[in-house]
């Protein structure tokens, strides 16, 4: 296999420059994808690739490009105040699966949980 054509499942997002955090923040998480099956989420950040911290998106991208589709990688994830190790098998960038948008609940929609109920 191709090592350019590594992927997590995982579509990711560089913070602007004015961000003070260091790491690539996770917009999209692919259906059934090792980044789905390790619970990484949308809004998690990937803070290191196997030990190493990642500073930004570019640097991410260029050391998983060294990496093949079967190669095991271990990613440190800070999630709101919690940091945790999510390790996962690296596929082709073709068998990712489907992004599919998280669902957003419509504004004027009654919630069962609502406080008036």
């Amino acid at each position: 296999p191709a090592k350019a054509e590594s992927a997590v499942g995982s579509s990711l997002d560089q913070d602007g420059p004015k961000s003070r955090s260091r790491g690539v923040k996770i917009k999209m998480v692919a259906v059934d994808s090792p980044a789905a099956r390790a619970g990484l989420r949308p809004g998690d950040e990937i803070t290191a690739l196997d030990g190493q911290p990642v500073s930004d998106l570019a640097e991410l991208e260029r050391r998983l490009s060294d990496r093949a589709a079967g190669d095991e990688v271990v990613l440190s994830i800070k999630r709101r105040w919690r940091k945790f190790d999510a390790r996962m098998t690296l596929v082709r960038r073709g068998e990712v699966g489907v992004f599919e948008p998280e669902p957003q609940p419509e504004a004027d929609a009654p919630t069962k949980d609502g406080p008036f109920e």
